[in-house]
């Protein structure tokens, strides 16, 4: 419902054609163009540094569409992701209420007294906890990617490697920068799932920046200005509008409440799997741990075979880890009864949990399948990966379906 008269509409011109906007808005003209990041290890830390930078602190659940719509959920709920959005941006105006004005009597006669006789959670479901103040126009392109810090090992921070990326995807990088950056780049791309998007400027152009059309679209920014960014203080709180201070004082302390029941990204549960490897004969060890096997000979496979969940969840079941000795081998199952020679693990802690093999291949999973060797199967006990992915030995069962955080199948 709409908070303020703002009053009839009245033309602009931006040079680049005739825009409208109500009689008591401001127009200060800005002509600025930067690109910024947003970033986080975390999915929350991404929501939680997008708040911040409209002046939304406290750790609460804001912005949460925005971070669906650029980053996928298997990606928001993995312990190996970074994400970072580099916005490339410009700034033609700042639209901002009258300052001659005061704010109040802009308010709408059935707003005016909502903001004074409604229960608090009622007026923020009605009118929301802020209002716009001000609020720049534009045009931008975002630049958005979930990175896999299992394949990024270049010492260039991963923001910067954003920024050289879509530099180079856009045209504007130096020679000095593609020579400084082209292997960090080779290696962010390979390493992340990327998303780009404009708004502003000519449809057309809009849509093909990245396949030589950014100048094109570029020139085009004054024919069409969008919405791009706010300020950190375009924001204000709603309570600010209220005649008395007690109802200020009211409204202000229930925000916390109500802002609370915006959770924000939970942390990521979706951990990757290690594989350890031993010689005479060959065996293998699988583990959500890189330092679970430092000695007697077992070396560490850097990249992981696969991703699981640390957590119970609905559709998953517990996967243990079954050994039998001389020499010491291993087994991963979803049943935990011993046999032919396997140890019960009845009793104990799963090392992880997956998806049972009886239930199908589905979107965002990807088939972990058991495998035997073929020398010394007696001995080298059981190989885990994916179905392609047999190493020479000789594969016995589909073991249970993991997550693909990649989105490959």
């Amino acid at each position: 419902m709409s908070l303020f008269d703002l009053g009839e509409s009245a033309e602009f011109d931006t040079a680049g054609g005739l825009f409208y906007k109500p009689e008591t808005v401001r127009v200060q003209w800005l002509e600025d163009a930067n690109i910024t990041a947003t970033s986080g290890t975390r999915a929350s830390d991404y929501q939680s540094n997008l708040a911040a930078q409209v002046g939304l602190d406290g750790g609460y659940g804001f912005f949460k569409g925005s971070l669906e719509f650029q980053f996928n959920e298997r990606q928001r709920r993995s312990t190996v992701f970074n994400f970072v959005t580099q916005t490339d941006q410009y700034d033609i105006a700042l639209l901002t209420l009258d300052p001659s004005v005061p704010v109040r009597n802009l308010l709408r006669e059935r707003a005016a007294d909502d903001l004074e006789t409604l229960e608090p959670a009622v007026l923020f479901d009605r009118y929301g906890t802020h209002y716009l103040h001000s609020l720049i126009v534009g045009a931008a392109a975002t630049y958005s990617a979930a990175t896999n810090t299992t394949r990024y090992s270049s010492d260039v921070d991963f923001t910067v490697a954003a920024e050289m990326s879509y530099r180079g995807a856009t045209g504007q990088l130096s020679a000095e920068q593609r020579t400084q950056y082209s292997e960090a780049i080779e290696e962010f791309r390979k390493a992340s799932t990327i998303e780009v998007h404009a708004r502003g400027g000519q449809a057309e152009f809009a849509g093909k920046i990245v396949d030589g059309l950014y100048d094109d679209w570029r020139e085009s920014i004054r024919q069409n200005l969008v919405f791009v960014s706010l300020n950190p203080d375009s924001l204000r709180p709603l309570w600010e509008l209220c005649e008395t201070p007690a109802r200020r004082a009211q409204l202000e302390a229930a925000y916390e409440g109500y802002a609370s029941g915006f959770a924000p990204e939970p942390e990521p549960t979706i951990a990757p799997v290690y594989g350890y490897l031993v010689d005479n004969p060959r065996r293998w060890y699988f583990s959500l741990s890189t330092s679970d096997m430092p000695n007697h000979g077992w070396i560490l496979e850097k990249n992981p075979f696969f991703y699981v969940s640390t957590v119970p969840e609905e559709g998953r079941v517990p996967v243990y880890r079954q050994s039998a000795p001389n020499p010491i081998r291993y087994k991963l199952s979803v049943d935990p009864t011993g046999r032919n020679g396997w140890s019960d693990e009845s009793d104990s802690e799963p090392v992880w949990y997956a998806y049972p093999p009886d239930d199908g291949d589905k979107p965002g999973r990807e088939a972990i399948y058991g495998y035997v060797s073929p020398f010394r199967p007696g001995e080298a006990g059981w190989f885990y990966n994916v179905r392609d992915g047999d190493r020479g030995w000789n594969r016995r069962e589909l073991a249970f379906f993991a997550d693909d955080v990649d989105g490959e199948s």
